[in-house]
């Protein structure tokens, strides 16, 4: 399958985020993937995504990922525990790309209506 081919593929599908505990309503497409190459030659996974929902704050208020900071709300979904890497690696190990846990995400786009995601 050619890159193009690949990635229309990985655009085709809205997923939900399931299992966690301080996200609701959570969607995510994956916009592109490319595989890399570290200096050691490690191959890993690269990603752009797309994703809207809800985050549970300190308070226990459910609030739009907007309503944070673009830095804070990024970090935090970059953190394991939120199963944002275990759906977009499950989506991009189907489509053929190395099947690692070293997925890295580059840019996450914040979409504030779940449609558009």
């Amino acid at each position: 399958m050619k890159k193009r081919e690949l990635n229309n593929k990985l655009k085709s599908r809205v997923l939900p985020i399931k299992n966690s505990t301080s996200m609701r309503h959570a969607r995510v497409r994956v916009v592109r993937g490319r595989e890399k190459r570290s200096a050691s030659g490690r191959v890993f996974t690269s990603v752009d995504i797309r994703i809207s929902g809800v985050v549970v704050s300190t308070r226990g208020d459910w609030i739009p990922l907007t309503g944070y900071g673009p830095r804070h709300i990024r970090n935090f979904l970059r953190r394991p525990n939120n199963h944002v890497l275990n759906t977009v690696n499950s989506w991009t190990k189907l489509w053929g790309f190395p099947s690692n846990p070293d997925i890295t995400i580059k840019t996450i786009e914040l979409v504030n209506n779940p449609c558009k995601v």
